[in-house]
Order: C-alpha cells, then structure tokens, then sequence
C-alpha cells in the first residue's frame, strides 16, 4: 500500500494497493516466509528500505525473515534453539499508480548480514546485499529450497531496473573466513560510496556480543 501526502494543504491522497505476483506469493509461501496462515501475512518480519529514482519512481526495497525453534543433539543431551533465516529481496517499482517488482532470491542464515544497501543510479537501483555463491551463479528467478549458512555468505552486487527486470547479479568479495558482511551496520560516505563493517557474533559464558574486526568501502560507478 502506498499514499501520497500534499503538504501545502495536507491533503493525504486515497490509498493504492499493489498486490505481490502470484509467483513471488508461491515461492515465499512454499519456503514459509508468508501465508494465510500468519497473523500479518509475513511470517515474521518484513524490513525495507525506501529510495527515489530521477523519474520519480518510488523503491521500496526489503526481505522477510522467519524464526525456526529447531532441536539440536549432542550425545545424550538434547536442546532447542531459535534460528533466523532472510527470504529475498523484493523490489517494488511504484511510479503513476502501477508497481513493478524486482526479485533477487536466496534463502539463507538471517542475521546483521543480511540486510540489503540500495543505491538509486538513474533508471535503476543496485542493490548490495549477501547471498551464496552458488546461488549467483544460477537463474535469478531460482528458488533455492536448503538454506545457506552464514560463514557460506558472499558479499554481492545485483542491478535491477524499474520494470523489474534483474539485469545482472555478482559476487563482490568471497567469504572473509569466519567474518561476516554487517550491511545492517552500514553507512553511506557520498551518493555513491558506502562503508560497513566485517565482524561476527560472539557468545561467552555472560553475553552474546558483536565484534568488528574490518571495514570495507564500495563505490558504486
């Protein structure tokens, strides 16, 4: 849903609706991201970010996440435990009340590094965001149904245009051992530079704590 706000006369404009396809409906409902079933469709939460093109096309950009309780075994003992996975990222194209959406798919590990940086360039975005190798290597519309693990995750680059069409998607940089991409963390240096931090999780017999170790800048050209 999106609306659109006169502030010289605060008029608010009626609401306008832009349904998902019903392919993205299906492959989100088959890997449990969304359906009827969840009280707010989504099964958990949606985060997105929002940016303009020179057009005056509206991008809202964003990726579902689901928590699993699983069971975990090690000899005798018996445990459970809360585990996050990120679905993929949707792009919604909204300009003179029609939307186009943009998929990138993964199914992966969700945690800081997960998020999704997107740059407005012209008549497109490029998104920076995390993904598997393998993943990038096949078809965009590729649903893959094993998740990928977060020491598995690449840092990658995809250019979707405002019909939706996913006109490229590449690897960035390669895994960085045990360290992870914190795009979440990330902050921007110009228009088209950005900045973020490699770090990773850490539990000790007190607290769960996050550690930077690098920075990494990308320019986006």
């Amino acid at each position: 849903m999106a609306t659109t706000l006169d502030p010289e006369r605060a008029v608010i404009a009626k609401p306008q609706f832009y349904p998902l396809p019903p392919g993205i409906v299906g492959k989100l409902e088959k890997r449990d991201f969304a359906g009827r079933k969840h009280v707010s469709y989504f099964r958990d939460h949606f985060y997105y970010h929002a940016v303009g093109l020179g057009d005056g096309t509206l991008v809202l950009s964003g990726s579902p996440t689901k928590t699993v309780d699983e069971t975990v075994s090690s000899g005798d003992m018996v445990s459970s435990m809360a585990r996050t996975y990120a679905g993929p990222v949707i792009n919604a194209f909204i300009r003179n009340g029609r939307c186009n959406f943009g998929v990138l798919y993964r199914n992966q590990a969700g945690d800081w590094t997960s998020s999704v940086i997107v740059v407005p360039y012209q008549d497109r975005i490029v998104c920076l965001y995390t993904d598997g190798k393998k993943n990038l290597g096949s078809k965009p519309e590729d649903d893959l149904e094993k998740p990928v693990d977060s020491d598995d995750l690449v840092l990658a680059e995809a250019v979707v245009d405002s019909d939706g069409q996913v006109l490229s998607r590449k690897m960035l940089a390669d895994k960085a051992g045990n360290l992870g991409y914190f795009l979440s963390a990330g902050k921007k240096l110009s228009d088209h530079s950005y900045i973020f931090p490699l770090g990773r999780n850490r539990v000790s017999m007190t607290r769960f704590y996050t550690e930077f170790e690098q920075w990494v800048t990308v320019d986006v050209r």
